[in-house]
């Protein structure tokens, strides 16, 4: 929503009568903003925590360039994975030189995000996953993530547009848009 002047992102739940905001409040122009920082902010993907809280990733340009960022829904408040007040800069999550974007957000069964997104960072697009593991985002592996070890499609091809599910077991299992095989797009 640009109401604000610029692009952020709102979120808005259908409470049987009327539409809310997170806090339960009826929604306004202003009081679902999410986002709220000085930079735009697009390409939101939601998904609900087993309490029905809200648990949101989005592009975000707030750092300089676009990054990917995350917010959940406390039951009070929105707050970046640590659980720490959201503000401008600490739900960044790619964290990186390159243009990091249209991600894809999955919650594991004990409820941490697992996201998908395409990223220019090697120099041309491809898709990076990370988790959070409780502490820390992390790469599939495990590892402290990294604008290297995030890179799951590593080809000379355009990888965009991913869509991320996971197994029972957790592991991660992305579909995406790339141009390697033939030129063209196929999935």
């Amino acid at each position: 929503d640009s109401t604000p002047g610029n692009d952020e992102i709102f979120f808005a739940r259908w409470n049987g009568s009327s539409w809310v905001n997170a806090q339960g409040a009826t929604l306004t122009p202003t009081n679902g903003n999410v986002s709220n920082n000085f930079g735009d902010s697009v390409a939101p993907s939601l998904q609900l925590d087993s309490s029905g809280n809200p648990c949101i990733a989005w592009s975000d340009n707030t750092p300089g360039n676009w990054e990917i960022f995350f917010a959940r829904w406390n039951g009070s408040s929105w707050v970046n994975a640590s659980g720490a007040t959201l503000t401008a800069t600490n739900a960044n999550v790619s964290n990186n030189s390159g243009y990091s974007y249209h991600p894809s957000l999955q919650l594991d069964s004990a409820g941490n995000p697992s996201i998908a997104w395409y990223d220019s960072t090697p120099g041309n697009d491809e898709i990076f996953f990370a988790r959070w593991n409780g502490s820390s985002w992390v790469n599939a592996q495990g590892t402290a993530l990294t604008s290297t070890n995030a890179n799951v499609s590593n080809n000379s091809g355009i990888s965009c547009e991913s869509s991320l599910q996971l197994d029972p077991s957790g592991n991660p299992c992305i579909a995406w848009r790339d141009s390697s095989a033939h030129g063209n797009f196929e999935i």
